[in-house]
């Protein structure tokens, strides 16, 4: 992937992007490969993607987003997964308060925006100084990155409190108890369906009960009200 990526992004953009580095789960040692479902959360992921930080020559432009965006159109369809997302910044930008940057070339799910978004968090840039791997370029020096401790630490508590103290509390909500109900399969003459496929046209043991999509859609539904509400 990594390879792929630097022969596209040279071959639109030359000598542009002079340091590659991965953050998040591939430096971390918790890189998730894709496949069968390996991991469920908020971002409702089932893979890790790899992340990175792209330093460049220089900063952004129309001319040079556009060669970016080719670049991982190229990379997309030479690999659909996992994701590579990141961030393009100059060496001046990483040496800056990060709450500063808030318009610089990224990619989310593999496709590139150069818009006006919230800054990046503080947390990408710890990464970056403390656990990078180095692909390209010189490796993260001491002082090259900004970073400030307080900062990181504010952030990550009004995150913990904002946006994980919800999925928290959504956790520990007992469901519905016609929710289990729902789960329990249906009756041999199940009133939510009209007439039972035979068991010559199943395709599975005549012994495992048959489910059409008029007798689940009113358990789906109560599934659905249970857990979501």
């Amino acid at each position: 992937m990594t390879s792929a990526y630097l022969d596209c992004v040279d071959a639109e953009a030359p000598g542009l992007v002079e340091g590659l580095h991965l953050t998040g789960s591939v430096a971390m040692g918790d890189f998730q490969p894709g496949g069968p479902l390996t991991r469920w959360g908020p971002s409702g992921a089932s893979s890790s993607d790899i992340d990175f930080f792209a330093v460049v020559s220089e900063t952004a432009k129309p001319s040079i987003v556009a060669a970016l965006a080719r670049a991982h159109e190229q990379l997309r369809r030479r690999h659909r997964r996992p994701f590579f997302d990141g961030l393009y910044v100059t060496e001046e930008e990483l040496a800056a308060d990060s709450s500063q940057l808030n318009r610089v070339p990224q990619t989310h799910e593999g496709k590139l925006s150069w818009e006006e978004t919230e800054p990046p968090s503080p947390v990408v840039w710890h990464e970056l100084a403390d656990h990078a791997v180095t692909l390209r370029g010189p490796a993260i020096s001491a002082g090259a990155v900004w970073t400030n401790r307080e900062v990181l630490v504010a952030w990550c508590r009004t995150n913990l409190e904002n946006y994980w103290l919800r999925w928290l509390q959504h956790s520990r909500r007992f469901p519905d108890p016609w929710a289990f109900m729902a789960l329990a399969p249906p009756p041999a003459a199940d009133p939510c369906t009209s007439t039972p496929t035979p068991a010559a046209e199943t395709p599975w043991s005549s012994s495992r009960p048959s489910y059409s999509a008029t007798a689940l859609r009113p358990r789906l539904a109560i599934l659905w009200r249970s857990f979501g509400r």
